[in-house]
């Protein structure tokens, strides 16, 4: 697999059934079977596997052409803090009531209705799976004792945690051209940064999870994020 197969994917876990599952659970079937789990967001639906004739996307539109591609899919709310609690809770921003960002490790702590859940990654740890991630898997990247795996950044930390950024950006003060009333203030500098992809920490992330995945020589199954 190489890495442009998987640059655009943020975050990965990676999981691998262990020696302390002496016989399979019948939840996940006789045979436990190995889990590649991805996940992105602040994307939106332009896939040249639909159509879009300005949408150059070759290997998603292999993921899609090889897979189950829904086309009805909804996120639980529109941002991605939220939408990743409720898919690691398995329970809506209705029930619990998170619709903004939250510490990862808060989830579960500051919320009584989320206080006795199993995260996604717990229920495989649970059932035998060793659970190994990195990348942004809940909002930052997970609470404590989760996962295995170097967390959020292979390597040293960028300068901005969607960077690196440039040193100097061009920077939008925030006041309308009508009364000079200040209403918000936002980078508004947009461009190809840096010229080399291999700087980029999703870039590193997924290098790191190519090489995990071409070392993986066990014939045991894994859940991998």
């Amino acid at each position: 697999m190489s890495v442009s197969k998987i640059l655009l994917f943020c975050s990965v876990i990676l999981c691998s059934c262990n020696n302390r599952q002496k016989k399979p659970d019948t939840a996940l079937g006789e045979k436990p079977l190995n889990v590649l789990m991805i996940a992105v967001d602040d994307l939106n639906g332009y896939l040249g596997y639909l159509g879009d004739p300005n949408a150059i996307t070759p290997h998603m539109d292999t993921l899609a052409a090889n897979g189950t591609f829904f086309t009805n899919a909804h996120c639980q709310a529109p941002l991605c803090g939220p939408s990743r609690a409720s898919i690691m809770s398995g329970l809506r921003p209705s029930t619990t009531g998170i619709y903004g960002m939250i510490k990862d490790d808060l989830i579960r702590i500051d919320n009584e209705r989320t206080q006795s859940i199993t995260f996604l990654p717990e229920y495989f740890k649970n059932k035998g799976y060793e659970t190994i991630g990195v990348g942004k898997l809940f909002h930052t990247f997970a609470p404590k004792g989760i996962f295995k795996g170097p967390g959020r950044f292979v390597g040293e930390k960028p300068n901005n945690d969607f960077g690196p950024a440039p040193k100097h950006r061009m920077n939008w003060p925030g006041y309308r051209p009508d009364d000079n009333k200040k209403i918000a203030r936002t980078n508004t500098d947009w461009g190809a940064f840096p010229d080399q992809d291999s700087l980029v920490s999703d870039y590193k992330a997924a290098y790191w999870v190519k090489e995990q995945l071409e070392a993986y020589n066990s014939k045991k199954p894994f859940l991998w994020r």
